[in-house]
C-alpha cells in the first residue's frame, strides 16, 4: 500500500511542477508586456516633453529678438523725432511744404504698424510659455493637489494614490500615463499654436522695421531738401 501511495505521488507531481512553471511563464510573459507598454508610453510622454521645451527655447527666442527690434525702432523714432523739431523750428508754418509731411505721414503708419505686430508677437510667444492647464485630477505620474475648496477633488487624489499603495496596479499605471500624454498633448497643441502665430507675427515686424527705416532715411533727405 505505501508503495501506490508513492507511486501516486510521483504520478501527480510532474502535472504540479508543470503547472506551476506555466503559471510562473504566464506572470512573466504578462510582466514583459506591461514592462514594454509603460516603456513605450513613456517615450511618448518624454517626446512631448521635448518638444515643449524647445517650444518654450522658440518663444523665449523671439521676445529677445523682438526686444531688439524695439531697441532700434526707438532709436530711429527719436532720430525722426529730433529732425521734424528742428525743421519746425526753423520754419513760420507748423506745417512745411517740401514734401516732408508725406514722408511723415508714411513713417507714422509704419510706425503704427510695427507696434501693433509687435504686440501681437510677444503676447503669443509669453501665452505660450504659459499655456492653459488643461484640468482634471491629480496623479501619480504628475501630482498635484488643489488650493481650498477644492477638497473633493484632492480627496479623488488621495483616493488614487492610496489604490497604488495597496498594491501593484499594471493597468493603473498605463491609464496614468495614457491621461498625462493626454494633458501633455492638449499643451503641446497650444504652445505650437501660440507660437506659429508668434513667428508669423514676428515676419511682419521685420518687414515693418526694414520699411520704418527706409521711411526715416525719407524723411531726412525731405528735411534736407532733396524732395524740392
Amino acid at each position: 500500500m505505501e508503495l501506490t501511495a508513492m507511486n501516486n505521488i510521483k504520478k501527480k507531481t510532474p502535472k504540479v511542477t508543470e503547472t506551476y512553471m506555466n503559471d510562473k511563464n504566464t506572470a512573466a510573459t504578462h510582466q514583459d508586456s506591461y514592462s514594454e507598454s509603460v516603456a513605450h508610453l513613456s517615450t511618448s510622454y518624454e517626446n512631448a516633453q521635448r518638444t515643449i521645451r524647445f517650444l518654450d527655447t522658440k518663444a523665449s527666442g523671439t521676445l529677445v529678438f523682438v526686444t531688439s527690434l524695439i531697441g532700434a525702432t526707438i532709436l530711429l523714432a527719436k532720430w525722426v523725432i529730433d529732425i521734424i523739431t528742428l525743421e519746425l523750428s526753423q520754419l513760420d508754418s507748423w506745417l512745411p511744404y517740401n514734401g516732408m509731411q508725406y514722408s511723415v505721414v508714411i513713417c507714422s503708419v509704419i510706425l503704427i504698424s510695427l507696434l501693433y505686430f509687435v504686440y501681437k508677437s510677444v503676447s503669443n510667444a509669453l501665452s505660450c510659455l504659459s499655456p492653459k492647464e488643461p484640468g482634471g485630477t491629480s496623479t501619480v505620474l504628475f501630482p498635484y493637489w488643489f488650493g481650498p475648496g477644492n477638497e473633493q477633488r484632492n480627496q479623488l487624489a488621495e483616493e488614487h494614490l492610496n489604490r497604488f499603495l495597496e498594491g501593484p496596479e499594471f493597468q493603473l499605471a498605463k491609464e496614468e500615463y495614457a491621461t498625462q500624454i493626454r494633458r501633455v498633448g492638449v499643451i503641446v497643441n497650444q504652445k505650437l499654436d501660440f507660437c506659429e502665430k508668434s513667428i508669423i507675427s514676428l515676419k511682419w515686424v521685420i518687414l515693418c522695421f526694414v520699411l520704418f527705416a527706409i521711411s526715416t532715411v525719407t524723411v531726412f533727405a525731405a528735411a534736407n531738401g532733396l524732395f524740392g
